[in-house]
């Protein structure tokens, strides 16, 4: 399949906003999915630390910002967090860019999964990131050694990009060697798609290639998921809404929004986070991370009322 096509249907899997479907969810259920959003959003905040932090991490506190603002909570509480994180990831950032700046033999690169998680918030957010970043960006990801755990976010990053790159291009506008460039990465990572860590994952890219297989396979996995009493399969459950909602959009898809919604519902904790493992405090803010996103996108229609 042509690239320009699989960016194409990339933007519907992954930039898909608030596009209009049955609503599923009865007002019961949507009520306590709300209470669950707000349940999350309190204890992502009470994990933040004094300096704008969580767990003194650039990239985990980009992600954990980022989930904040999925949930669209507008309270002070909630602003001020994200503005407190703003400040530490642009503090971060400054000292890690100035680092990165230096002469090679002193140099310390970063991870182009950190980069990566930190640019899926800014390009989220519609922010500039720091010129110097983006240099590194591209510096890390030329070479398509990306791990397969993080493949997915880089993915997710390159589309993102390459929407921007769209929208400015005039008509007829010549490819530019970064839209190029972009391209052939989307490619070698698509290419290596088996080796991706989770089901969810793969199948989120191959819904992003046109597989229509890839909805019905989602479903199968989510009942796999339901049947795991404590997985460490958060950031999974992310991927296969991504996959039932471009479906949705497209065809009318299946009734998904309950069952999942549900699933995420049972493995709330007591506190109001996600997440299984007790002694890596780190590893259950990634995950709840990843449920509130996960829930914010299952309520985004109703929350609408479309």
């Amino acid at each position: 399949m042509p690239m320009i096509w699989l960016c194409r249907l990339g933007m519907v899997l992954l930039l898909l906003g608030c596009a209009t479907v049955a609503n599923e969810l009865g007002v019961s259920l949507q009520l306590e999915g709300r209470m669950a959003c707000r349940r999350g959003i309190t204890r992502i905040i009470d994990w933040q630390s004094a300096n704008g932090s969580w767990q003194q991490s650039v990239a985990l506190s980009a992600h954990a910002a980022f989930a904040l603002a999925a949930a669209g909570d507008g309270s002070p509480e909630a602003l001020a967090a994200r503005q407190r994180a703003q400040v530490y990831v642009g503090d971060g950032l400054a000292v890690s860019t100035t680092m990165l700046s230096r002469a090679a033999n002193e140099s310390v690169p970063l991870p182009v999964g950190y980069l990566a998680m930190v640019l899926r918030w800014f390009l989220r957010e519609g922010s500039a990131a720091p010129l110097e970043m983006q240099k590194q960006w591209r510096s890390a990801s030329a070479t398509g050694a990306v791990p397969a755990a993080e493949a997915m976010v880089v993915i997710e990053v390159l589309l993102l990009q390459q929407q921007g790159m769209q929208e400015v291009a005039a008509p007829g506008a010549i490819v530019t060697a970064e839209v190029l460039r972009v391209e052939r990465l989307l490619e070698r990572l698509v290419a290596g798609r088996s080796a991706m860590t989770s089901v969810g994952e793969r199948l989120a890219m191959e819904m992003a290639m046109g597989d229509a297989g890839a909805g019905s396979a989602a479903r199968q996995r989510l009942e796999e998921i339901v049947d795991d009493v404590c997985g460490d399969n958060f950031a999974e459950m992310y991927w296969l809404s991504r996959v039932f909602y471009a479906q949705a959009a497209t065809d009318g898809g299946h009734a998904w929004r309950a069952p999942l919604l549900t699933e995420l519902l049972a493995r709330q904790r007591g506190d109001g986070g996600w997440g299984c493992i007790e002694d890596n405090l780190a590893q259950r803010i990634g995950d709840s991370a990843w449920a509130l996103q996960t829930l914010a996108l299952l309520l985004a229609d109703q929350s609408r009322g479309e």
